[in-house]
């Protein structure tokens, strides 16, 4: 029995526990509520974004916000007029509806006034042939509070481009593989024609020799067959290059030696 007023330590140990476990619940949903503070701001710039709202945009990123995203190919982009190019020349001018989804929000509470956000992005569009199309990217946005509003200070966005932000994405899609094919077909084409080109001209640089037309004559005037033809102008391509010979074309007739006289007797 407790007779100077004091708790029991059995009692105090337990009382602490409960308002530990209090304090512990109430810090995890104050914690839980900023970072659904944070996705909703996330869903709120990517929205604009969808909407092609610039100006609603610019309220949400810092004036210096720096970004690496497969647009720049590369580069590390600062400042709003890489992104204002995009705005005026392609989303507002979009009129075809574009979705966009959060998955796997993960947030990172850095202190009382920054935050880091790192999820998947899948976005909807319809396509120049009006097909409905999906893309992904993975990206992070760092975010930072500045006089109680939230500020967008540095994004990083990997894989496809934004479809809303390529400006390839609402043209139709090329079939790569029959366009290669097609090249690849040409390409063959032009090099047996180069080819046969050559094969004419050698031939006509042969025939067209003294030695060869001497012997084409003097082969039909002995009467033996002549291994040795001109060709003739039925391809439109090697007109140019051998002209008509009409003396080839028409072979003369074998020499015949005259009857032998017969002899007076």
């Amino acid at each position: 029995m407790n007779h100077g007023g004091n708790i029991p330590s059995s009692a105090l140990a337990v009382s602490l526990t409960l308002e530990t476990e209090k304090e512990k619940r109430v810090k995890e949903r104050v914690m839980e509520a900023r970072k659904q503070e944070i996705i909703k701001i996330t869903e709120q710039l990517i929205e604009a974004v969808n909407n092609g709202d610039f100006e609603a945009y610019a309220k949400i990123c810092d004036p210096g916000l720096t970004s690496f995203e497969p647009e720049a190919l590369g580069n590390l982009v600062e400042g709003m007029d890489f992104h204002r190019f995009y705005f005026e020349n392609l989303l507002s001018k979009n009129n075809k509806p574009i979705h966009t989804t959060i998955l796997n929000p993960h947030v990172h509470l850095i202190g009382e006034d920054a935050a880091c956000i790192a999820y998947i992005r899948l976005t909807q569009f319809v396509d120049g042939q009006g097909r409905p199309r999906s893309s992904q990217s993975e990206e992070t946005r760092v975010w930072h509070r500045r006089d109680s509003k939230w500020q967008n200070v540095h994004f990083h966005c990997s894989g496809a481009p934004a479809a809303p932000l390529h400006p390839h994405s609402l043209l139709p899609p090329t079939p790569v593989r029959p366009l290669l094919l097609q090249l690849l077909s040409a390409q063959l084409k032009r090099e047996k024609e180069r080819r046969e080109e050559g094969k004419e001209r050698e031939r006509f640089r042969i025939l067209s020799s003294p030695a060869c037309t001497s012997l084409y004559n003097y082969r039909h005037l002995l009467g033996c067959p002549c291994y040795c033809t001109l060709p003739t102008n039925t391809n439109p391509k090697s007109s140019q290059l051998m002209p008509n010979f009409p003396l080839f074309q028409t072979p003369p007739p074998p020499f015949s030696p005259p009857p032998p006289k017969s002899s007076a007797k």
